[in-house]
């Protein structure tokens, strides 16, 4: 080497270096991650203004879809995607240039999928991660296409399709094998467990939690506490609670071992919840105050707010009508602070969500035309409005059922089409729950239709006890109601979906009938799931009702938040 030619060698020797550390950051906390991959940016982008060459070029790719990865993390989703957008349009150009595909495009792609699953829009999130199989299919990274397909499997999972889901899973799960990668075997069998469990396969999903559990047992005994509590979610369900209670007390001493506050708080939450199901309920407050605690530690409000809603139902039903309005007061105190915070960061996020929109013509077109529908569809409603007050008495006899005095089929239509519009305006997802009165046939045979009447009314009267006065129940059908949640999470509507299946099975006085007992099965769903179009999201949530009753009915579809893993 001249003496001209070490200055250049000992640049890029350094840049390697600061990319080498940036990728051992990356299992480190955010903060540090983030640092590394600003410094091995930096250190690439001043290599790529002096070496116009592939080397060069492949260096800035490789430290750009670092520094997009560390700045998803961070919650800095528009920084994250001008990253890595402009290490594809950077791997696009070498390959055009003749100077063959970059080694990086493809993890540009997988990353820009992750980034677009994480803001729910999975439409965007699966065309990425195919173009990401693409690029490693011709650069021949087979590793690479097994990596993407576990994350084509999460986005399909969290969408209800869950078919599709398990398919991208298990051949993922497959190349894991061949390759002895235990680690990844046991994040893949985490999700073909929790999807399995989703789908009522509840054998199966046992098998593949004790198959993660032994795995992360093996490889990382420190990192078993997530996979403990899958598998005893996966005995809850199949019905085996002897089982599941020892793996959710296995898990409570994993979860403290670990030192985690959020992922313990959370799995604290399940764990009174089998208890609740299970009619043991005695633990229930020492186990939601543990969270609650977990949750301060953590600095979540969205942890302790559910916490809190918990514990309001858990004292609610209890009698304790003071400690359950206490927990209310609390928690609706957090959610107006973090609507509040919301609408803070509401602009920042328009202004991205614009820039991404113009970037892509055709997302800009579809999302004009959405506003525009939006607006007209406003003016609409307020102009009925105006016409309503002077109708009353008619309107209230066209938008209610006669039986029940709740909302019927019409205005349920109508108040959901206003909703999924604002969620799409606000990006904050609307959310449905679809519930069917099992067996209600057999109600009506044998008791006759006076008792099936009641019956209705009782369910009726339930479902307006278990939800807010914002939200809109309705009956949709013969023995079908349905809620509309708006402002929540899929999440949050499970919550208030088991509150309504525990409520309407454990609370008599249904009927007149002693001997009348009464459940449902439940479907549920949000908008951001349906990419906020309103037949999509009925479509859904009507087909996890189904799910529901395919299942055994009295239970839940899906019957719990989702903690899949890439």
């Amino acid at each position: 080497m001249t003496v001209a030619e070490s200055p250049r060698a000992s640049a890029r020797e350094v840049a390697d270096d600061l990319l080498a550390a940036a990728r051992a950051a990356a299992a480190c906390e955010v903060g540090s991650y983030g640092r590394a991959a600003e410094r091995a940016h930096a250190a690439a982008r001043a290599l790529r203004d002096t070496d116009r060459d592939a080397a060069a070029a492949a260096r800035l790719g490789a430290a750009l879809v670092e520094l997009g990865e560390a700045r998803r993390r961070a919650g800095d989703v528009r920084g994250a995607m001008e990253a890595l957008d402009e290490a594809v349009e950077l791997g696009r150009s070498s390959a055009d240039s003749g100077g063959g595909e970059a080694g990086w495009l493809g993890m540009a792609y997988h990353r820009t999928g992750v980034v677009f699953d994480t803001i729910g829009d999975p439409t965007a999130a699966v065309t990425a991660l195919r173009n990401a199989i693409e690029a490693f299919d011709r650069s021949g990274d087979d590793d690479g296409v097994a990596r993407v397909r576990n994350s084509l499997g999460v986005v399909y999972s969290r969408a209800g399709s869950f078919p599709e889901a398990l398919e991208h899973f298990g051949a993922s799960l497959r190349h894991a094998e061949r390759a002895g990668d235990r680690a990844r075997e046991a994040a893949v069998s985490t999700n073909m467990a929790i999807t399995t469990r989703l789908l009522g396969q509840h054998e199966a999903a046992i098998t593949f939690a004790e198959r993660a559990l032994a795995i992360k047992r093996e490889v990382e005994p420190d990192d078993a506490a997530g996979a403990t509590t899958n598998l005893a979610l996966a005995l809850a369900a199949a019905g085996r609670h002897d089982a599941a209670a020892n793996a959710f007390a296995a898990a409570d001493v994993a979860h403290e071992r670990r030192g985690d506050p959020h992922d313990f708080g959370e799995h604290l939450r399940s764990h009174a919840e089998f208890l609740v199901e299970r009619g043991s309920p005695e633990r229930v407050p020492d186990l939601l105050a543990r969270a609650l605690a977990a949750a301060h530690q953590a600095g979540s409000t969205a942890l302790e707010a559910a916490v809190r809603r918990d514990l309001a139902s858990y004292w609610k039903s209890c009698g304790e009508h003071r400690l359950a309005l206490e927990q209310f007061e609390a928690f609706h105190d957090l959610e107006l602070r973090a609507e509040r915070a919301l609408r803070e960061r509401a602009h920042e996020e328009q202004r991205w969500q614009t820039e991404v929109a113009l970037a892509r013509s055709e997302a800009a077109a579809a999302q004009r035309e959405r506003h525009a529908l939006a607006e007209q569809f406003e003016r609409l409603v307020s102009d009925h409005r105006d016409l309503s007050s002077r109708t009353a008495d008619l309107e209230i006899a066209a938008s209610s059922d006669p039986l029940t005095g709740v909302g019927n089929r019409r205005a349920y239509h109508a108040r959901l089409a206003v909703e999924v519009a604002r969620a799409a305006e606000t990006t904050r997802a609307c959310s449905v729950i679809l519930l069917d009165i099992d067996a209600f046939k057999e109600v009506n045979d044998r008791y006759g239709h006076i008792t099936g009447d009641e019956v209705l009314r009782g369910v009726a009267d339930a479902l307006r006890a278990a939800v807010r006065a914002s939200d809109t129940v309705a009956r949709i059908g013969g023995d079908e109601f349905a809620v509309l949640l708006p402002a929540t999470t899929c999440t949050d509507a499970i919550g208030v979906a088991r509150t309504i299946r525990a409520r309407i099975a454990t609370v008599g006085g249904l009927s007149a009938a002693a001997d009348v007992h009464v459940t449902v099965s439940l479907g549920v769903a949000s908008s951001d799931e349906a990419a906020h179009d309103a037949s999509r999201l009925l479509a859904l949530t009507d087909t996890r009702l189904y799910e529901a009753k395919a299942a055994g009915r009295d239970r839940v579809v899906p019957d719990g938040p989702s903690r899949l893993e890439r």
